[in-house]
């Protein structure tokens, strides 16, 4: 398979970084069957997806069973290919149990990928309080609280909690701790943590450089926010992230109040606004073709006398491929020239 241009997917998981791996071949999109797939398979294809690291790798149709064809099996990748296609595995074909008694969807894989996440809570019992871990190198590391530069002086404080509960839309930061909710493992990412407050990202904190350090968990940084902000949210049906030229999709628009208003963008673009029904928080756009981009959602809603704006959705990266597109050439210089009789042997 190598050398050609498959689009690979994840279907059924919430995420373009989680869910049904699914390959286009030949005209269709098909499923992997289970059989010897493991977290090296599973770390080619998060890599293929520009989704960071491979979490785990499930099979017995985790996300739900494809429809036909199964496209492989025996997937056996080494880790470094860059895309699934390169890996050793049966030969890509559209299979199904007319084919093979044993074949089923019921085996077909999946994958979870790190995806963007670069910071969590860990150990609070809720996803806005615990142990502060970032996600570095390819593993979770923690934070150690204090500065050594000049003394031992505590440096975790509100300012950066604050920025910690924001990155996360965690609301507001209610406490910054030391070594609360229990001492991580392996290394320590940075120290030295000295936040505005203002920043939105804990990456844009002064710190000593971000690496793996050998340091005690003992003073592995924590935070407790106030609870989440509720955001509109996006989904789509199915729920994909590539699609082919042509094909469309139900996208669907929520917020937490009945009969809000949802305005549906892409690329900055207003494609369309609605209401949703009184009893309902939820409305649903169907273009006639999905085009490439990114697409999110808006809602409002008037309550006594005032307008109430809920956070924009999460942004949704649509691909379109076209199978028809041929390649293009061309010559530099812009010129062609052609002997009959060629002057050279």
């Amino acid at each position: 398979m190598s050398g050609k241009l498959v689009p690979l997917r994840l279907v059924n998981g919430g995420s373009p970084c989680a869910g049904r791996v699914e390959v286009y071949h030949d005209g269709k999109w098909g499923t992997v069957r289970d059989y010897g797939w493991d977290t090296l398979d599973e770390a080619v294809v998060c890599k293929e997806l520009s989704c960071g690291a491979a979490l785990s790798a499930p099979g017995g149709a985790h996300f739900g069973e494809g429809s036909d064809p199964i496209v492989t099996w025996n997937v056996r990748c080494r880790g470094n290919e860059s895309a699934l296609r390169d890996c050793p595995s049966q030969t890509w074909s559209h299979y199904s149990w007319s084919d093979y008694a044993w074949l089923s969807q019921a085996h077909d894989v999946g994958v979870i990928c790190s995806g963007n996440v670069s910071v969590r809570l860990v150990n609070g019992g809720s996803p806005c309080a615990g142990r502060v871990e970032i996600y570095q190198g390819g593993q979770w590391g923690t934070i150690d609280g204090y500065s050594y530069d000049y003394g031992y002086v505590l440096t975790w404080d509100m300012k950066a909690a604050a920025v910690v509960c924001k990155e996360l839309g965690c609301g507001d930061a209610l406490s910054a701790s030391r070594a609360q909710f229990g001492k991580g493992s392996g290394y320590v990412v940075t120290y030295n943590v000295r936040c505005r407050g203002s920043e939105s990202a804990l990456r844009d904190c002064h710190t000593w450089p971000w690496g793996h350090y050998y340091r005690t968990h003992a003073n592995d940084a924590g935070v407790i926010c106030s609870a989440p902000v509720q955001k509109t949210t996006i989904s789509l049906k199915p729920d994909s992230r590539v699609f082919m030229r042509g094909e469309t999709a139900e996208i669907s628009c929520s917020g937490k109040y009945p009969g809000s208003k949802f305005s549906f963008f892409r690329d900055g673009e207003l494609i369309k606004s609605r209401a949703a029904k009184e009893n309902s928080n939820t409305a649903t756009f169907t273009p006639s073709e999905i085009s490439a981009g990114n697409y999110w959602c808006i809602s409002t809603k008037h309550m006594d006398g005032r307008e109430l704006t809920l956070p924009e959705s999460e942004r949704v990266g649509i691909s379109v491929w076209d199978p028809l597109q041929k390649p293009t050439i061309s010559l530099e210089p812009g010129f062609r020239i052609r002997y009959r009789n060629p002057p050279f042997p």
